[in-house]
């Protein structure tokens, strides 16, 4: 349950956000970032679903969800970093 209202409610907020990073003049680029954005999405899920197992199996779960951990944490550090306001 945790993860489904968690899920649900970031998947529609991350969206918007990369939309609201559009104005008029980079209109044409619109359709090639968001197929770019869920391409990503959609090959991370894919490759975790095989990475975690993999890691799970030869290096225990603290590393198994702990290289996800980390790779939110630098994505968070990553935009942090790159405001503009």
């Amino acid at each position: 349950l945790l993860i489904a209202v968690g899920a649900g409610g970031i998947k529609p907020c991350v969206s918007a956000v990369l939309g609201d990073q559009f104005c008029a003049a980079n209109q044409p680029l619109l359709a090639p970032t968001f197929a770019a954005f869920y391409l990503a999405i959609n090959a991370g899920a894919f490759l975790s679903t095989l990475a975690t197992p993999a890691l799970l199996e030869h290096a225990g779960p603290h590393v198994a969800f702990g290289v996800p951990g980390l790779l939110m944490a630098a994505s968070t550090l990553a935009m942090w970093l790159r405001r503009t306001s």
